[in-house]
């Protein structure tokens, strides 16, 4: 009635325990109707009427109703067991169901824990370079106008020879 929890779908679950609580329903029908009748067997054995009192089919009858009973009474219990079973099975495979998705979820909150790393490495990269920029420049701004103005002077546009 129940299969591995690696395999349970809840809508097979779903209709085996539909079954087995309409198989349920007519069991306490039957259980109902078994009580009654065995009632109605005990009164009739403690009626007046003689030929009824010591008929013997009335026992036997009333024996085989006590048996139908008890044995109602064990196929309700075995039958609670089973949707027991089949919500169990149930359970146990939501668990892992839910285990698998934990450790994809925490698969996934690595790697972006890595991704997030790569970033912040590539981040103070780039504020290194932007340092070193700073730094060409501040030595670039401090050494062109010398540079110009010896490069300036160097020229044959201030000199006085002509050629």
């Amino acid at each position: 009635m129940t299969t591995k929890p690696e395999k349970a779908k809840a809508s097979e679950s779903f209709d085996r325990v539909e079954r087995l609580r309409g198989i349920a329903d007519f069991i306490l029908q039957a259980n109902a109707c078994c009580k009654s009748n065995l009632d109605v067997v005990a009164k009739l054995n403690k009626c007046s009427i003689p030929k009824l009192k010591d008929d013997p089919e009335l026992g036997s009858l009333e024996a085989s109703l006590n048996g139908f009973i008890e044995s109602l009474d064990a196929l309700m219990l075995r039958i609670r067991n089973t949707i027991d079973l089949v919500g169990y099975t149930l359970t146990l495979h939501n668990q892992l169901e839910a285990a698998k998705t934990d450790k994809e979820l925490r698969d996934l909150t690595e790697q972006l824990a890595e991704v997030t790393n790569d970033l912040k490495r590539l981040q103070q990269d780039s504020v290194d370079d932007s340092a070193t920029v700073k730094i060409i420049t501040l030595v670039s701004a401090v050494y062109l106008p010398g540079s110009f103005i010896s490069v300036s002077l160097n020229m044959g546009a201030f000199s006085n020879s002509r050629y």
